[in-house]
């Protein structure tokens, strides 16, 4: 639990949210029980990530009069980037 509380404290809270709609501050109401759920689903597999949300942004260099091309992006729910940057922490002193 230390550990996924560590990976909360250091995600991005001011993103866009996910395709559950769920924000940081929505999802930091319950905290201790929302991070207990996500480890408890993590340890006995049934942890599915949700479905990511498909946003069309400006490319860069795209401005102009003609019909400007979007490229697109990925937003996942909060609670999948939360469990992001807990692998991300664990990966990154391997690979450095």
């Amino acid at each position: 639990m230390e550990w996924i509380y560590c990976a909360w404290y250091l995600t991005r809270k001011d993103g866009a949210v996910g395709i559950d709609g769920v924000d940081a501050q929505e999802y930091e109401r319950n905290l201790g029980e929302n991070l207990q759920s996500l480890v408890d689903r993590l340890k006995s597999g049934l942890y599915r990530a949700s479905a990511v949300k498909r946003v069309y942004i400006p490319k860069a260099g795209s401005s102009g009069p003609k019909v400007r091309e979007k490229r697109p992006i990925g937003i996942p729910a909060f609670e999948d980037k939360i469990l992001q940057r807990a692998v991300q922490m664990v990966l990154e002193p391997i690979y450095e």
